[in-house]
């Protein structure tokens, strides 16, 4: 049912707490005018500021230009179902889930604990990849750099015998293709689909741990060896001899 679907849930929780914020930011704004219009000398002040109110909004609006930035942008954020709470996204290079959004910031968990506060107007203005708003189902690669004489249809046959045991993987893709070449390397790829972000990680982690010590253990000479590269020619066989100066002074 659509209630229980989490995408639908986020996008609910995150419009609900933005709408508190600003329906509270309200309430105490008319209720501190309400109280202050009680008194008479304060209504006399607040009427006699009702014929520059233009001038005062003006001044009002450039000076909190930054804060009403945000706050448009917190809105159009939560309404355009750009971001939700929960959502993995990756914003500046930092890959997290959204655990906060406020009226004018979004606070991002990443992987080690950390908080990261990004203002709301950044979000409105800048590309940032979310990797759970339509789906959580996310595609993990991992990248093996390996000798030519690699047995590629054996690895493959590993692959896909180790990844129908795996439990992170969704049994929805995957593949173990040669993707590239270098003079000394075959670049495998080797991809496959999980539920979410989290088994993708965990899952491109075990293939590659798992497929490098298969290599090591069946075939010794598939993972690349080291190989120094020649000393650049320089023309010389021999350094060149040191020749004696002989120094000489004036009046010798």
């Amino acid at each position: 049912m659509r209630r229980r679907d989490a995408a639908w849930a986020g996008r609910a929780r995150t419009q609900v707490g933005l709408l508190s914020r600003i329906l509270q930011a309200a309430i105490a704004l008319l209720a501190l005018a309400g109280m202050l219009m009680t008194f008479p000398a304060v209504r006399v002040v607040g009427t006699s500021l009702l014929a520059s109110a233009g001038l005062v909004g003006v001044v009002a609006g450039i000076a909190a230009q930054s804060a009403l930035s945000n706050l448009f942008a917190g809105i159009q954020m939560a309404f355009g179902d750009l971001a939700r709470i929960g959502d993995v996204v990756v914003v500046g290079g930092e890959w997290g889930t959204v655990e906060e959004i406020t009226l004018t910031a979004v606070v991002i968990a990443t992987w080690d604990q950390r908080r990261i506060v990004m203002p709301m107007s950044y979000f409105a203005g800048r590309p940032f990849e979310n990797w759970s708003r339509r789906s959580d189902r996310i595609t993990g690669t991992a990248l093996l750099h390996l000798d030519h004489s690699t047995p590629v249809d054996l690895l493959r046959a590993e692959f896909e015998t180790y990844l129908a045991k795996n439990p992170h993987w969704d049994g929805e893709g995957s593949a173990l293709q040669v993707v590239d070449t270098t003079p000394t390397t075959l670049v495998v790829r080797a991809l496959a689909t999980a539920a979410n972000a989290g088994d993708a990680f965990e899952l491109r982690c075990e293939l590659r741990e798992h497929l490098i010590g298969f290599l090591r253990e069946h075939h010794p000479h598939a993972p690349p060896a080291s190989r120094s590269p020649p000393p650049p020619a320089t023309g010389r066989t021999r350094p060149p001899r040191r020749t004696r100066r002989t120094w000489r002074t004036r009046g010798t």
